[in-house]
């Protein structure tokens, strides 16, 4: 969750802040800069980082930032809004 928070209270300065404050992507933080085209490819690379997310620890997949080297460096917006997933872990231990 981003700042600790429950998704539906996220902000957009929340993720300014993750900008100025050069918060890299991790194993459960990643940053997309445009939503998943219609290709076979882009389907298949979302529904790896879903799942890459919901069989460790869970994780945030925040669409609308531009990150180089994994650093956030411009939030770019999708279509005029900014989109973050929260990725629940579902992992079972028997």
């Amino acid at each position: 969750m981003i700042n600790k928070k429950p998704l539906e209270s996220v902000e957009e300065s929340d993720l300014q802040n993750l900008r100025k404050n050069q918060v890299a992507e991790s194993k459960i933080l990643d940053y997309k800069e445009t939503l998943p085209g219609n290709s076979d490819t882009d389907k298949k690379e979302f529904l790896f980082d879903v799942s890459s997310f919901a069989n460790a620890a869970g994780g945030d997949l925040v669409y609308g930032i531009k990150e180089e080297d994994g650093v956030p460096v411009h939030l770019s917006s999708v279509k005029g809004i900014l989109i973050v997933f929260y990725v629940k872990s579902y992992s079972f231990h028997y």
